[in-house]
């Protein structure tokens, strides 16, 4: 199973359930892996709340490349309508609701 299919189990039982039910077991439930497979991709339910901040992150930055604007500002804001037209503020709203920490919603370095 890839990492990308295990997060999209985690946001969808976090948008179904809520932060209280984000388990490494209730996702590897919801995924259809064992949580022995889920480990071996995050070894914690931080490890794992982290991989969907990095993967919004990520994907907040792709939507900024798309803009056609000739200041960060002005693609800063496009982005942001782009994201609450597509529904993907939703995401960020149910991730950070799972990060009972505020130090997993800080991207971790990169080298």
């Amino acid at each position: 199973m890839r990492r990308d299919e295990l997060l999209d189990a985690a946001e969808s039982l976090l948008a179904d359930q809520g932060a209280h039910a984000l388990t490494l077991a209730a996702v590897a439930e919801r995924a259809g892996v064992s949580k022995g497979g889920l480990l071996y991709h995050f070894n914690s339910k931080d490890a794992l709340v982290r991989a969907m901040v990095e993967r919004l992150i990520a994907d907040f930055d792709d939507l900024m490349a798309t803009q056609d604007h000739d200041t960060y500002t002005k693609r800063y804001v496009a982005a942001t309508f782009a994201a609450v037209r597509s529904g993907r503020l939703r995401r960020w709203a149910v991730v950070t609701g799972a990060a009972g920490d505020p130090t997993l919603l800080a991207p971790s370095a990169r080298p």
